[in-house]
């Protein structure tokens, strides 16, 4: 700020009153230059990278590997249909297992999102366009060059 010149060079700088702010004509076009004034949406996990989280526990890769050597043993040893039931019932049990920590993940991960959206929610008083009118506005709704009234 003290290559700019201050305050005065700053706001010079950026094209702004520090006594009235901005004018209400230039907001549009400040965001189209400069950008929103918020951060972006956070990325929710797919249903399917959450299923693909499941194999990175020991215990259920060990249950899958227990239920194809399980389905093999009991084909080789029983025939094919009397041969399923035990690999079946393993690999049932990993299907609950998968199906129940995916969706509570899932949940969850909407619920955080959800709940960072809600946090960018703030208003603060500003100048914009007018030395004497304070304005209430959402902070999203900021742009580079309003001046900001602090109590």
């Amino acid at each position: 700020m003290l290559d700019a010149g201050g305050y005065a060079g700053l706001a010079e700088l950026i094209k702004t009153d520090l006594s009235s702010g901005i004018s209400v004509d230039s907001v549009e076009e400040r965001k189209g230059v400069f950008g929103k004034n918020s951060f972006p949406p956070l990325k929710v996990k797919t249903l399917g990278t959450l299923i693909m989280e499941n194999f990175k526990d020991t215990i259920n890769i060990i249950l899958l590997v227990a239920a194809i050597v399980s389905l093999a043993i009991g084909i080789l040893k029983n025939g094919f249909p009397d041969g399923l039931i035990n690999g079946a019932s393993i690999l049932v049990a990993l299907g609950i297992i998968i199906v129940v920590s995916s969706g509570n993940n899932y949940i969850s991960e909407l619920r955080l999102a959800k709940i960072v959206a809600g946090s960018n929610i703030q208003e603060v008083a500003c100048l914009r366009g007018s030395a004497t009118e304070v304005i209430t506005l959402d902070t999203r709704e900021l742009v580079v060059g309003d001046v900001i009234k602090f109590k």
